[in-house]
């Protein structure tokens, strides 16, 4: 497959970042082949000038792309085994004679592989030959002058006009219509004019929607001056604004005015004018070039629009306010049938292969210009059969020069950074909904993260990736505001077409009865999971030498679900030959144990066991040196973890989130000074990790959550765990096992959550099964002013609640458990804010069976909750005296186990659900 030169760019940049690396070059002195390496350095950089400014032929690209695959693995190899030369040394000073014997019984760990690689080094120096005759040839060539194309000429749009067929348009009515009552509002503003972006991905019909408008005959009547700007990927403000003068003043003589003067004769020329202006397939980011262009139209009369069509989110908000975005939507598989009976010049409603007519509309996947395309290849065929050729293609094949081209121009508009990112995503299956968190994880295993000098955490740097791709109409939400995201089928397939081949999705290609050929040059590779998988399936994979990506991808709507059977074979024979991988998922295999061999892939950077049967992990997992990231979630049988996992200094996410047998953490774990996710620890006994050792791990964030807190054997653990300054923990849980509310050394609970106040940042908290009479001055502190949902359960002890209501971002309260509290009053409310509970929108109170009385502030007759929608009463049955309650936004009240005859009452003052209050 033909490889992209845009694709290939950033690679190439990331190996001369990596290739003078001083980890790796330290080793490549020790081996005397330092100056391959400067020599490779030089080479890979004239082939980047290169590259730059030429189209090479595509075999060649190919070469480039390979070598550079290789060369990237060996540069990780090479810094890889730096570092655990670095270990090694420390391990010969270990008094711990058996973490010595386990981690050199890893094969990388050797003094030969350490000192005497000979594979290594004739590696390096074969590379180094084959880069350099590459070089030599590109620079003979002189490429520059070859002829090539720069990197957007070759992918221009066709220029539109604001000239169209209306019996064309499909399926945009209500679209039209509610942009057409934008349009025609006459709205209170300070500005004269208003932007109205059309925001969707290529193809989807913006430009047809902004035709629709402009011919419009009401539209027209309404607005003096029409103008109509094709802006497309060249953003000039004086083209623009020419444009614009020429259309308004009717002359065309303005050529040679500058800026400054075109901008003050518009000026004049709009003054007393209400106009509407439609700049069409904007590109243009810039904040500056934007707001320059727009603020010399103000001078129109009031109510003058600009409607602005982008295949960026980003554009929109540049130019208006992200909530004035009219965001377009897929069509449906009718609307897409009536576009192919126009183009193809046929009425379905008289054909009698009305079947295969339907499926070819659902293959359009409510994208226009597909249907126009399939609707045109249909026009010259007539028979079934030939249809049914239609429907077995691939659309971006049926016409190069329509759709490809548009999809295109989106790829070549992306910044290098979101390249690799976008290519990456083809490994995914069709229609596959992907989480952002699963996406940002496999991106930061392959290294697509690793940005020299780049501040950000590369976990936030990924979400940034992939906003920015969702902004560019890459990514699609699967439904509103759900997690889940999709890639639209030609998304999909650009992103295949552009990665050149390297990413590959076995899909449904596995069969268990034969042996599937794989391409040898394949990088990363998915395939969909089986109940059942043998060794036979995969044996393909086993002449693939350069493999980054082994990823069994999950059956959704499948009635098959996890654990699936994984041949051990495949486990203790197979995976560990693949030296190159970064990512390895083994999510949902039926695995009880890693094979010891495991440790032989020292380049793997993403290691995913969750939902499998893993009982614990073999010691040797201490080679895996690279390792960023490792998932044990929902491991359900999982009860020890190694100490040698301590070794791992790059780990950064270690989730053992749902893990309940896991009952104490290795010491060790205070040694990964990098680790950033570790949604809980559990206080075991001595020589497990306790309190004191969080002081190593400084950079948690996210989730947290302490277990066993009963077992802390010195207050000053508490204390020195600083948690204060930990910032970016937004969600913490305090939970204690015991019913005694002082443990056996005498330490009280009070003690102990007095010494864990968290930082301000903090947005969640759960305080389960304390056992003190009162709780810390730190809850309900209004510094908290992030925090947005508390949850109080089984604190049994505690005879009051703490002053909540000072809480100025908090929406959501859970109280439970607590049947020492008699009255809720005052102090529930905070007496130093004038409205307590600003933002709550749910109060659930359940368990809290001595409850006797509710009532209102000292000062006020009326319990007064502004936003709250959902109120819940569970077993508070001795509760027989409520103050008035003014619920002006209460939309649900549940109640089971209280006095219903107390809160009936009441209704006058809950407006939305007055009169439907029943009994319990």
């Amino acid at each position: 497959m033909a490889v992209d030169k845009l694709f290939l760019g950033p690679h190439l940049e990331v190996l001369l970042q990596k290739l003078s690396d001083g980890a790796a070059m330290d080793l490549a002195r020790r081996l005397t082949v330092d100056c391959d390496f400067k020599e490779m350095w030089m080479s890979l950089l004239l082939v980047a000038h290169v590259l730059e400014d030429a189209k090479p032929v595509n075999i060649r690209l190919e070469e480039l792309r390979d070598l550079a695959y290789d060369l990237e693995d060996v540069v990780d190899e090479f810094t890889t085994l730096a570092l655990i030369q670095d270990v090694k040394k420390g391990i010969q000073h270990t008094k711990n004679s058996m973490v010595r014997k386990l981690i050199l019984t890893c094969s990388n760990f050797t003094p030969r592989a350490l000192v005497s690689n000979r594979r290594l080094v004739s590696t390096i120096k074969d590379i180094r030959k084959k880069l350099n005759s590459i070089s030599k040839k590109w620079s003979d060539w002189n490429l520059r002058n070859f002829g090539g194309l720069s990197s957007r000429s070759g992918v221009m749009r066709s220029e539109s006009t604001s000239q169209f067929m209306e019996y064309d348009v499909y399926g945009r009515d209500e679209d039209k219509k509610a942009v057409k009552e934008i349009l025609l509002r006459v709205e209170s503003s300070t500005k004269n004019f208003s932007v109205i972006p059309i925001v969707g991905m290529g193809g989807i019909g913006k430009t047809a929607l902004a035709q629709l408008l402009y011919n419009d005959e009401d539209v027209k009547r309404n607005f003096g001056v029409r103008v109509w700007v094709h802006v497309s990927q060249e953003f000039d403000v004086l083209k623009i604004t020419k444009q614009i003068h020429q259309a308004v003043t009717k002359v065309s003589g303005n050529w040679d005015m500058d800026l400054a003067n075109l901008q003050l004769d518009l000026h004049e020329k709009i003054v007393n004018i209400k106009f509407f202006i439609v700049l069409d397939d904007v590109w243009n980011e810039n904040y500056v070039e934007l707001h320059d262009l727009c603020s010399h139209l103000s001078f129109g009369l009031s109510g003058s629009k600009i409607i602005v069509t982008t295949r960026s989110h980003r554009v929109g908000s540049v130019v208006a306010s992200p909530q004035s975005a009219y965001h377009m939507k897929l069509l449906t598989d009718e609307e897409c049938q009536s576009i192919l009976a126009q183009h193809a010049q046929i009425s379905f409603q008289e054909n009698s292969h009305l079947q295969v007519v339907r499926e070819l509309a659902n293959m359009c996947k409510g994208l226009p210009l597909a249907a126009k395309v399939v609707g045109g290849v249909l026009r010259s065929k007539n028979s079934k059969g030939e249809w049914k050729d239609v429907l077995s293609s691939k659309i971006w094949r049926l016409s190069k020069e329509n759709i490809l081209p548009i999809l295109r121009l989106s790829y070549h508009h992306l910044p290098s950074h979101l390249r690799f990112p976008f290519a990456y995503c083809s490994v995914f299956p069709k229609d596959y909904e992907f989480d952002q968190n699963e996406l940002v994880h496999l991106w930061m295993g392959e290294g697509f993260l690793d940005v020299p000098n780049e501040r950000k955490n590369k976990k936030d740097l990924g979400h940034k990736y992939f906003n920015e791709l969702l902004s560019r109409s890459f990514f699609q939400r699967k439904s509103g505001r759900d997690s889940k995201f999709v890639m639209h089928d030609l998304i999909s397939e650009l992103a295949h077409i552009v990665s050149g081949g390297v990413c590959y999705c076995l899909d449904d290609k596995l069969d268990t009865d034969q042996d599937h050929q794989l391409p040898k040059k394949i990088r990363h590779a998915s395939f969909l999971g089986h109940e059942c998988e043998h060794l036979l399936e995969f044996e393909g994979f086993r002449q693939i030498k350069g493999l980054r990506t082994f990823l069994p991808m999950p059956v959704q709507n499948s009635l098959s679900s996890p654990p699936f059977h994984l041949s051990n074979r495949i486990l203790v024979e197979m995976i560990p030959r693949l030296h190159s991988l970064r990512t390895l998922s083994l999510s949902g295999y039926s695995i009880t144990e890693l094979p010891s061999s495991i440790c032989n892939l020292i380049l793997l950077r993403y290691l995913n066991l969750s939902e499998t049967l893993i009982v614990t992990l073999p010691p040797s997992v201490s080679g895996l040196l690279s390792l960023e990231f490792l998932s044990l979630s929902d491991c359900r049988l999982i009860h020890k973890l190694p100490s040698t996992l301590g070794d791992l200094s790059n780990l950064c996410h270690l989730d053992i989130s749902n893990t309940d047998r896991l009952k104490d953490l290795p010491v060790e774990i205070s040694r990964l000074l990098r680790l950033q996710i570790l949604p809980k620890i559990i206080l075991g006994g001595v020589g497990n990790f306790g309190l004191k050792e969080l002081r190593w791990l400084k950079h948690l964030r996210g989730t947290f959550a302490i277990f066993e807190l009963q077992n802390v054997a010195n207050l000053d653990d508490a204390r020195e765990a600083g948690l204060w300054y930990k910032s970016e923990i937004e969600d913490l849980q305090l939970s204690w096992g015991s019913t005694d509310p002082v443990n056996s050394q005498g330490i009280s609970h009070e003690d102990v959550i007095d010494k864990l106040e968290p930082h301000y940042n903090l947005r969640k908290l759960k305080i389960e099964s304390y056992k003190g009479v009162n709780f810390p001055d730190w809850i309900g502190d209004p510094l908290y002013a992030k925090l947005s949902s508390l949850s109080l359960s089984n604190c049994t002890e505690c005879t009051s609640l703490p002053p909540l209501g000072l809480l100025p971002e908090l929406k959501h309260v859970h109280i439970g458990g607590m049947p020492r509290i008699k009255c809720i009053g005052t102090e529930f409310y905070g007496r130093e804010t004038d409205v307590p509970f600003q933002r709550l929108e749910t109060l659930r109170f359940e368990h809290i069976s001595e409850l006797e009385k509710w009532s209102a502030r000292s000062e006020e007759s009326m319990i007064h909750f502004p936003l709250l929608h959902r109120l819940t009463m569970f077993k508070c049955d001795k509760l027989n005296d409520v103050a008035p309650m003014s619920l002006p936004f209460l939309s649900e009240l549940d109640t089971e186990g209280c006095n219903i005859v107390l809160l009936k009452d009441k209704g006058k003052y809950w407006p939305k659900i007055a009169g439907k209050i029943d009994g319990c």
